[in-house]
């Protein structure tokens, strides 16, 4: 029923959302002093803990599920009809519950309850029923009629503090007022019920925000001057109200209409200061500008509004955020220019701007390298689109020196996720590159920094289905996967940090965890030869290795756990494609596994190798261009020859022109093709087309460098690579009939200045 809920209104909210779409950090200063003392809070553990949510569109039920990760496969918490995800629960101040809720037709009727469990357990404490609503006689139902003729219940938030729980609802497409039910946090009983009056105004979402001190409810709620109908989806956005209740009499202290456009008030998703005395967040404007707006929750005015002026960003202004653990200081991150805003909270100013090495393509390049670029821009654009660049993104190290970031690849159109980079603060320097070609929508971070997961999306799949990989951030090293499939997901220490601006004081293991907490055995995997002719065999090796070390595992070894795998298998595919090669390895000693096969198609070829296991966890190890098949040719000698490829430097820099080479050579002695003899496929002297084209990694962009002969079967030109990594080059070979033929002949390794 929720999501029936959420799509209907996912129209109505997109101008909301497009003016503020991710949520970021706090600050302290203002205009207005908030009379009120904030106790010292004791220091709070949670559990280190994930959450996640499925829904079953058939059966229209959802179900809750958590993790501890690395120790556990997910295990069901709650099943119910109309559950909101675990990314819109509510955690009490002191860390010790989880409010979740949830709206389900019981009868006839739309039943909204919530549903308190204990944070270090996740059993449930108690369920309450506290709203409800049903359709008049005759009137159309929530599966009929056009949009502006479905109401629906609706439990917007949940505010929790030291003994009550607060909960906020109205009836979707209806003009009541927001209704907030009053619990008592240890058992669910109702304390109060008021009424927050929006005039005549309909509600359209209303966000509870309850002080540190639980002296105070502020009520912020969006309103509609008109309802989005099917011939109006738009509708007309009213303005956003605010009401501040004294608690714990609910007496209305200050009620108001928000002096602002709805879009830079950081409702949806803005995050409170540690102190409660601001709501902040990201807002982006018509153009391509980020600002960090803030809202002053105790007078219920627009505070500052900080411009963090990034460059370049061509009206697609895609960012990642991050908070430190005090909720003192924000980073603000723009991958396609590489700028990072740190913004410091308390002042309410930009700290200072950095820009981080990301191997953006540079202004200077060509303009036949960006329309190369371009067009292979275009191919990946609808797998791009699958992922969403919305939310956090990153995550700050519990002692600063690294950034986690989703990596980035392309500018404007191009842009697409690429596994996970690793900034290091000292230099703003991305010192690792983790899960290339993968495409992460969220990740967050263990409280102690020594795990990463991240929600690993599948772009290539009929409908979208996502994984959850456990990176060790110590080696880099994927420790296994879990598929989980579309789901929300979050965790207790994030939904913390939502509720009350900064991080708990530490993680701890739920009493459910198990005893064995040593570390997972990681899967590690090569292919011997890298480079190979084609059709000739190569061998997969897989092998499970310590993650602290990276040593082979050894009998006997008994501080890593290894659970061996039923059944381990590799996948090659060409260049993104989807027509896989697949072997299924053998054992081969203790903890390792090969296997054997033949490529049929000249250029590099990407590794996947997963270790499966029944009713448990898997293991995966994946790498991009782990083999290159290189094409053979015919020589009227009756020899087979291949191609050499050499560069000068020998090893390239990004941004340096670069001579490069290529040489036929004798496939098996490695000598130069002797001068009586000719490759069948074309005349030596004239074998290829004057231009050789250069790609990067499987989806990257492309250039082109001029070819021409120097030598007897030697070709010789120059080229600039924008960018670090493995580029394939592909020449294109003149048969003796005149018709040209594209050939990947190998790869040429780039460096970072």
């Amino acid at each position: 029923m929720i999501y029936r809920v959420r799509s209907l209104v996912a129209v109505v909210l997109i101008l909301a959302l497009v003016a503020g779409l991710s949520i970021v950090a706090a600050m302290a200063a203002g205009r207005h002093e908030l009379r009120e003392t904030v106790a010292e809070a004791e220091p709070v553990a949670l559990p280190d803990t994930l959450l996640f949510s499925l829904y079953d569109q058939q059966t229209g039920r959802s179900s809750l599920a958590a993790l501890v990760p690395g120790h556990r496969l997910p295990q069901p918490i709650l099943e119910t009809a109309g559950f909101y995800p675990p990314t819109d629960a509510a955690i009490s101040p002191d860390g010790r519950q989880l409010v979740v809720r949830q709206v389900e037709d019981v009868g006839g009727r739309q039943v909204g309850s919530v549903i308190a469990l204990a944070t270090d357990t996740l059993e449930t404490q108690w369920r309450a029923e506290v709203m409800e609503w049903a359709a008049s006689a005759g009137a159309a139902t929530p599966d009929s009629g056009p949009v502006d003729e479905r109401p629906q219940l609706m439990l917007d938030s949940v505010a929790v503090t030291a003994d009550r729980v607060y909960v906020a609802g109205h009836v979707w497409q209806g003009t009541n007022s927001i209704t907030v039910a009053v619990l008592d946090r240890a058992t669910g009983a109702e304390v109060a019920r008021w009424v927050v009056d929006t005039g005549e105004r309909a509600p359209g979402y209303a966000r509870l925000l309850a002080s540190p001190d639980g002296g105070r409810l502020v009520v912020l709620a969006s309103t509609w001057d008109a309802l989005p109908t099917d011939r109006d989806p738009a509708g007309e956005e009213g303005p956003i109200l605010y009401t501040r209740l004294r608690l714990p009499e609910g007496i209305v202290e200050a009620r108001t209409v928000v002096e602002a456009q709805p879009g830079t008030v950081p409702l949806w998703d803005g995050r409170p200061t540690p102190d409660g005395r601001w709501l902040y967040g990201l807002v982006y404007t018509g153009g391509s500008e980020i600002l960090v707006n803030f809202f002053d929750l105790a007078s219920g005015e627009l505070g500052p509004s900080l411009d963090l002026a990034f460059s370049g960003a061509g009206g697609f202004p895609i960012s990642q955020h991050a908070v430190s653990p005090d909720g003192r200081r924000l980073y603000v991150f723009s991958p396609a220019t590489g700028e990072m805003a740190i913004v410091d909270l308390e002042r309410q100013q930009i700290e200072g701007k950095v820009v981080v090495e990301t191997g953006a393509e540079p202004a200077g390049t060509s303009r036949l390298e960006r329309f190369l670029a371009a067009l292979r821009g275009l191919l990946v654009r609808e797998a791009a689109a699958k992922v969403s660049f919305a939310g956090g993104g990153m995550q700050l190290s519990p002692d600063g020196s690294r950034l986690y970031a989703i990596g980035f690849e392309g500018e404007a159109y191009q842009e697409r996720v690429d596994g996970i980079w690793v900034i290091d603060t000292a230099s703003w320097r991305i010192v690792g590159h983790w899960l290339p070609g993968a495409s992460p929508g969220e990740i967050f971070l263990s409280q102690d920094g020594r795990f990463l997961y991240a929600q690993i999306w599948d772009t290539g799949a009929a409908q979208s289905q996502s994984e959850l990989s456990v990176i060790d951030t110590i080696t880099g090293f994927e420790v296994f996967t879990v598929p989980i499939g579309a789901s929300s997901v979050t965790t207790l220490n994030e939904l913390y940090r939502q509720s009350i601006g900064r991080a708990p004081a530490g993680g701890t293991l739920p009493r459910s965890a198990p005893a064995d907490a040593r570390p997972i055995a990681a899967l590690a995997a090569s292919v011997e030869p890298a480079r190979v002719p084609i059709r000739q065999p190569v061998t997969i090796e897989a092998r499970f290795v310590d993650p602290a070390t990276a040593q082979p595992l050894r009998p006997g070894q008994d501080d890593v756990r290894y659970d061996p795998p039923d059944r381990v298998t590799a996948s090659l595919s060409y260049r993104g494609a989807d027509d896989l090669v697949t072997v299924e390895l053998e054992p081969a000693g203790y903890a390792r596994y090969r296997g054997q096969v033949a490529l049929e198609k000249a250029g590099p070829w990407t590794l996947t190798v997963v270790a499966e296991r029944v009713d448990s966890f898997n293991s995966r190890a994946y790498r991009e261009a782990a083999v290159t098949v290189l094409p053979t040719f015919n020589g009227t000698d009756g020899r087979a020859y291949l191609l050499r490829i050499t560069t000068d430097p020998e090893r390239p820099l990004a941004h340096q022109r670069v001579v490069f080479r290529l040489a036929f050579v004798d496939a098996e002695t490695g000598e130069p093709l002797p001068p009586d003899v000719t490759v069948t496929e074309g005349l030596s002297s004239e074998a290829f087309a004057p231009l050789a084209s250069f790609y990067l990694g499987i989806d990257g962009g492309a250039t082109t460098g001029r070819l021409e002969p120097v030598g007897h079967g030697v070709y010789e030109g120059q080229v600039t690579f924008w960018e670090a990594g493995t580029w394939s080059v592909e020449v294109r070979m003149r048969r003796a009939d005149g018709h040209l033929v594209p050939l990947i002949v190998g790869t040429i390794e780039v460096d970072k200045q």
